[in-house]
């Protein structure tokens, strides 16, 4: 079996800039912190998990409660919710990638999502954006704070599903935090990413960058001969 671990945001969903103002406003909404550091490479972890605890923890000064973690995914899901009304980009496939996913079932990828974010909103976006991926197996930041487990619970899940072991597995991402998890794990890895942020993967030790999922065949060529990170 070969396998296709997608990240969502940024990747399957062109949306970072119109999510990341949604993800501050449900934190000055629900706990009057107005202003949070929006580059998430400075976290110990790019996830849902680490950064809500971190952001709660400077603003509370101490560790958060879990009712103060159902209370932030839930703001969020509600801003998600009033974007998705309001018609702003929280949830745009990213280019070509509905094709390219055809096209990757087509030629014998199984799939499964591998996300940093909260499974509900990672769902919620995912369902509104219109892509046949809701339903995949996948590791979310409700299964694990770290990133590098994260991608291995999503390998596991899929594994169990298809009821055997993935020969080669791919994880297709955006963020730095991607390349270097990819990097832990001697995971091959593409990136998705143009213009300075293609720079920064590529600096990280990304071999294998692509603008986005246009050349569907290209994306299929991609993920055969994409490398660990080094």
């Amino acid at each position: 079996m070969r396998l296709v671990l997608f990240d969502v945001d940024g990747t399957l969903l062109d949306n970072s800039k119109g999510d990341d103002k949604c993800y501050a406003r449900a934190f000055a909404r629900e706990f009057g912190v107005t202003e949070i550091d929006q580059d998430w490479s400075r976290y110990q972890h790019s996830t849902d998990s680490c950064i809500t605890r971190q952001i709660l923890l400077d603003h509370f000064g101490r560790e958060a409660t879990d009712d103060e973690l159902h209370r932030s995914r839930e703001a969020y899901c509600s801003e998600l919710r009033a974007a998705f009304a309001a018609g702003t980009g929280v949830s745009v496939p990213m280019r070509g990638v509905g094709e390219a996913i055809a096209r990757a079932s087509l030629g014998g990828w199984a799939m499964a999502l591998a996300t940093g974010g909260w499974r509900v909103s990672a769902l919620l976006k995912l369902e509104h954006a219109r892509l046949p991926v809701a339903s995949l197996p996948g590791g979310f930041a409700d299964d694990h704070i770290a990133r590098e487990r994260i991608l291995e619970i999503a390998r596991e899940r899929a594994e169990a599903m298809a009821g055997r072991a993935a020969e080669r597995v791919v994880y297709v991402g955006d963020g730095v935090w991607d390349v270097k998890a990819c990097a832990v794990l001697g995971m091959p890895f593409v990136g998705i990413a143009h213009g300075g942020r293609a720079d920064r993967l590529r600096a990280a030790g990304a071999g294998t960058v692509l603008a986005d999922f246009a050349d569907a065949a290209g994306f299929l060529g991609a993920l055969d001969r994409a490398t660990a990170p080094g």
